[in-house]
């Protein structure tokens, strides 16, 4: 038996003995599933709404009709192209959400911190990776893939090349979201998503609609908007993780 089976036996035998910890510890059934589908159904709506206004911005920029129906096309291709360049980090979220979650159920909180680290450290190469993705891969999805004309190709190519850049912190921001919910906090990872969605609103009206040079970007001031709200977020979600992992070092030493 290799050591790596006899660390599984001992997470496995903490996890059959132990009841729930982290923050479903002491929690009935009904009431761990209401707390941790709760915070992730507000979110799933936040993102609806996010998206939306993205959408709303972008088809008020159009010069008349024709111009409108391409910012559209562009705007359609873009949730497909953007969802390509991010599985990658879908990957990462599902293995920090799995490792860490095991770890929390074993109340083996050290190792669980260590994942969240470690979840955080491979977001930003799945982001990077991302980035790389979108800007190499792009142009000939819009070109040889979907079937748009010049005007809407150019537009989807402004977004992604602009959108690429919010793809490193995205990486991050997903990874610890998803270590926090394994460890059963769903509430966090919400509100810094509805830091990324009000921020990403608010530099984007900005960059769209204010006067030039801060404004007047049209599809690209969307993109940027969406790289503001989650390079912001990311800093402050990592403000938030060294501050609690300062008052755990604290506590342990008391």
């Amino acid at each position: 038996m290799s050591a790596g089976d006899a660390r599984e036996g001992i997470i496995r035998g903490k996890a059959a003995r132990a009841r729930l910890g982290g923050k479903l510890a002491g929690l009935s059934l009904p009431r761990q599933i209401a707390v941790i589908a709760f915070w992730p159904f507000l979110e799933q709506l936040l993102s609806f709404f996010v998206t939306s206004s993205d959408l709303f911005i972008a088809t008020k920029i159009g010069v008349n009709a024709q111009d409108t129906i391409n910012i559209s096309d562009g705007m359609g291709a873009v949730v497909f192209i953007m969802w390509f360049g991010f599985v990658i980090q879908g990957s990462i979220m599902m293995g920090a959400t799995a490792i860490v979650s095991r770890m929390t159920g074993a109340r083996d909180y050290p190792q669980a911190q260590h994942g969240l680290h470690q979840a955080a450290m491979l977001g930003l190469l799945a982001g990077t990776i991302s980035c790389g993705l979108l800007f190499t891969c792009s142009d000939f999805l819009v070109t040889h893939v979907l079937t748009m004309n010049e005007t809407a190709r150019a537009y989807a190519l402004q977004y992604v090349y602009m959108a690429a850049f919010a793809a490193p912190f995205s990486g991050v921001v997903f990874a610890i979201n998803a270590a926090l919910r394994g460890s059963g906090d769903t509430r966090l990872p919400f509100w810094i998503m509805m830091s990324v969605g009000i921020l990403n609103v608010i530099f984007s009206v900005i960059f769209v609609f204010a006067d030039a040079p801060l404004g007047g970007w049209r599809i690209g001031g969307i993109a940027a908007g969406t790289v503001c709200g989650y390079g912001i977020s990311m800093c402050i979600l990592l403000f938030i993780m060294l501050r609690r992992r300062k008052k755990n070092l604290h506590g342990q030493e008391k």
